[in-house]
């Protein structure tokens, strides 16, 4: 369910490798409820620079009682 995930981008500079070592997020909300469990989610990235960029979406566990978002140590990108 969305409430048990954030969803955020993850965009910043490419490195030589094609890798986005200094990242910075942003939020995704949930737009629609499809069938069978599946969500859309809706965000976007400013285009503040040019040169070599890159994003990933990402969905990370969300829970009160998690006291940082990585703590759990599960991350599923797409």
């Amino acid at each position: 369910k969305p409430d048990d995930v954030d969803a955020e981008i993850y965009y910043g500079d490419l490195d030589s490798l094609g890798r986005i070592p200094k990242g910075k997020t942003v939020p995704m909300e949930c737009i629609q409820t499809l069938e069978n469990n599946v969500y859309r989610f809706r965000g976007g990235v400013p285009c503040l620079k040019t040169g070599h960029q890159g994003l990933m979406v990402r969905a990370i566990p969300s829970h009160r009682d998690l006291t940082t978002k990585h703590e759990m140590a599960l991350i599923t990108w797409a």
